[in-house]
């Protein structure tokens, strides 16, 4: 029992630095890559920011600084990744859709979102994103779409889409991914609303 124990805290603290900080890297050399003039002080405030994520993952805190106002926080996580090659767009991600997601469901997914934002900077060459956030009744979608090449036949996910899954399953949701007809991939995200945060 203790050593499954050691073994499911070590998963779950290796699944925190990919998710966390190996994603923070990224985006961090991404915007580095592909701007051309680099102001200093917003730099600096991302990095301190992902140094204090890595230190509150070394002391076991869930807690993610600066995951307060979510539609703001979601907005610039996933415009952090349009540039002169991609387009981004974002519909639906207002205080309204936030205030029915408890506060473990905006933490998950802002973790999935990134992994999403990712693997499209890394496989897509998407020209084009769009993702569209909205609720009906007692149920919570996001809906993501490009125009990138897809995924192949077969297509084996790696750790970050496993752990996208994952994620959207422990919070009793469901995630489905789809290749589009004229290319592209669509991957649509449903999750259960609690009771008392919906009108």
């Amino acid at each position: 029992e203790n050593e499954n124990a050691i073994r499911t805290a070590r998963l779950k603290t290796s699944q925190k630095v990919h998710d966390v900080v190996a994603n923070g890297l990224y985006g961090i050399m991404n915007e580095l890559e592909h701007s051309d003039n680099i102001e200093r002080e917003p730099l600096v405030n991302k990095i301190e920011r992902l140094y204090e994520q890595s230190r509150n993952i070394s002391y076991e805190d869930n807690t993610y600084p600066g995951m307060i106002v979510y539609d703001t926080q979601i907005h610039n996580l996933l415009t952090s990744f349009a540039n002169s090659e991609t387009k981004v767009i974002v519909v639906g991600n207002q205080e309204t859709f936030w205030k029915n997601i408890t506060a473990l469901q905006k933490q998950e997914l802002q973790l999935v979102l990134h992994e999403i934002m990712i693997n499209m900077k890394k496989h897509s060459q998407a020209k084009n994103v769009s993702i569209v956030f909205k609720t009906e009744k007692n149920q919570g979608f996001i809906n993501y779409k490009d125009d990138g090449v897809g995924f192949s036949p077969g297509h084996p996910f790696g750790n970050g889409l496993n752990s996208t899954v994952n994620r959207i399953k422990s919070l009793n949701g469901a995630i489905n991914f789809e290749k589009k007809e004229k290319g592209g991939v669509s991957i649509m995200i449903s999750l259960p609303l609690e009771p008392t945060n919906y009108d």
